[in-house]
């Protein structure tokens, strides 16, 4: 007998399929029998706790109408899977209640990835921070000054700074050359995409509009 599943999906969000590939690799060197009496076993265990670091599951198990249950933990660090263990078994060997564990983790965090992130030990803020991120035309700026920038009363109270001088005004009227010097950036902006700070701007405007014009009715 062979793996044959796959857990990982194209459609997964990167860190689910990062973490189903992780598994499936494992599966791939594991014992086949374990890992298909673990998928038959999804449907008979529950959740018992799921905390940043680790989560575990009672595996039920009928054999001679003598129901067993063995808890198998999963745990996490900041990059992903760092072990697993379970009652049946010492050491990291992958038994069928592991097995029945990862692919019904696998499963979960697949319908909401933000557990995974939980399980990693990221904060709100940081789960906010990613999904902010997600968001159409958002920026890698854009999301950080959200979740790490001042809350808007602070942000209304504080004085305005100068204004950069504006570039010369162009001998000839025309559309102004944004490839030359006078606009480019002085500073760093590798994770600056420039279409979605294109579409920051022209929701800003738009937003702008109808401020202006409900002050105006």
């Amino acid at each position: 007998m062979t793996y044959r599943m796959r857990l990982a999906k194209a459609n997964q969000p990167e860190t689910v399929r990062e973490f189903a590939e992780t598994v499936d690799a494992l599966f791939a060197a594991a014992d086949p029998e374990a890992v298909s009496t673990g998928r038959a076993h999804t449907h008979s265990l529950s959740r018992r706790s799921a905390d940043p670091g680790s989560a575990s599951f009672d595996v039920r198990r009928t054999l001679r109408s003598r129901v067993t249950y063995m808890t198998a933990v999963i745990r996490f660090d900041a990059d992903g899977l760092a072990g697993y263990e379970c009652e049946c078994h010492v050491g990291e060997t992958i038994c069928e209640h592991i097995a029945a564990s990862l692919i019904k983790l696998v499963e979960d965090v697949a319908k909401d990835d933000r557990e995974l992130m939980r399980l990693k030990g990221m904060s709100d803020k940081q789960i906010e921070a990613v999904e902010e991120l997600r968001k159409p035309g958002r920026t890698r700026w854009a999301a950080r000054a959200h979740t790490a920038g001042p809350d808007p009363a602070a942000a209304l109270a504080r004085t305005p700074g100068p204004l950069p001088a504006p570039p010369p005004l162009p001998e000839v009227a025309g559309t102004p050359d944004y490839s030359s010097e006078d606009y480019a950036f002085t500073y760093a902006a590798k994770d600056v995409s420039l279409t979605a700070l294109e579409q920051q701007a022209a929701r800003a405007a738009k937003t702008a509009l109808a401020v202006l014009a409900a002050n105006d009715d």
